[in-house]
């Protein structure tokens, strides 16, 4: 799978880990002059009695006020496995180079989003189900 992932924008990495996960991540005061940090997550419950091989991969590309995120996926589910319960905890994150103010267009696949620095961002993830 790619980049079709769930995301959510951080204010930092120390923000990223304060936070619960998707979809339930906390508001972030995203500040000028620094970086965004995306988090990824799987598209199921991650599981070792369910899963095998798991990888899970983010990073970004800035062009202008664009800033683009890649998420990669990859993972067997094991034939007839349906773990609901006791996920593992799998995420990736990445980030961008420090951002001056101003609004900025996030793109992940054929989704965009926009983002703009400083402000609080109410609901700061995206995709997913």
């Amino acid at each position: 799978m790619q980049d079709t992932l769930p995301i959510c924008v951080y204010a930092s990495f120390d923000e990223r880990e304060k936070s619960p996960p998707f979809p339930k991540a906390k508001p972030q005061k995203l500040e000028a002059n620094a970086p965004l940090v995306f988090g990824v997550f799987p598209p199921w419950c991650v599981h070792p009695a369910c899963d095998r091989r798991n990888m899970l991969q983010c990073w970004t590309q800035r062009d202008g006020t664009t800033l683009t995120v890649h998420t990669r996926y990859a993972g067997d589910r094991k034939d007839g496995a349906a773990c609901r319960e006791d996920c593992l905890d799998v995420d990736a994150a990445c980030e961008t180079p420090p951002l001056e103010p101003g609004a900025y267009t996030v793109r992940h696949g054929d989704k965009t989003y926009a983002v703009k620095v400083p402000s609080v961002v109410r609901a700061p993830c995206f995709g997913g189900k």
